[in-house]
């Protein structure tokens, strides 16, 4: 799911990503963001790619989603698909909830809580964007898979 942020005083499309490992943030972007990555020797593989070093690691740094403010640690990375990614730790941090039932995340911290709307992934797209899960290693065969679903409930 993608929703608007504000990292480093700059408003962004930030992809939600419940699976991902870290904070990941296209090179570009950085340097035009102000943020200047310290070098790093560290590799990273994603899906659909070879293996390659990361830029740097960019510390400390403020995104803003609406009411909520938090600091976090970017992986400066040349990315495929996306400019942005934010990782699991920080919505565990910031009590997020991915609702896309109603179109964005909720942020549940001691603070206010928010909710920041999802955002289209293109221009054609009017429809939040919701990525998917496959699942395909860990269960044993012949025992039952179950997925949860949230699903609104309308009074009569």
């Amino acid at each position: 799911m993608y929703v608007l942020c504000n990292i480093n005083d700059h408003d962004v499309k930030t992809f939600v990503d419940t699976g991902a490992t870290h904070n990941f943030i296209q090179v570009e972007m950085a340097k035009r963001f102000g943020l200047n990555p310290s070098p790093s020797d560290s590799i990273m593989k994603s899906v659909n790619m070879a293996a390659s070093k990361y830029q740097g690691v960019v510390k400390d740094v403020t995104i803003r989603f609406d009411g909520w403010t938090g600091n976090v640690d970017f992986l400066a990375a040349n990315l495929d698909d996306f400019e942005v990614i934010i990782e699991d730790e920080l919505l565990r941090k910031g009590k997020v909830m991915v609702m896309p039932h109603l179109g964005g995340i909720l942020i549940g911290d001691e603070g206010p809580p928010c909710f920041t709307k999802a955002s289209p992934t293109n221009k054609k797209e009017t429809r939040p964007f919701l990525s998917t899960m496959q699942v395909t290693k860990g269960f044993r065969k012949g025992m039952p898979t179950f997925i949860a679903v949230l699903v609104e409930i309308k009074p009569r």
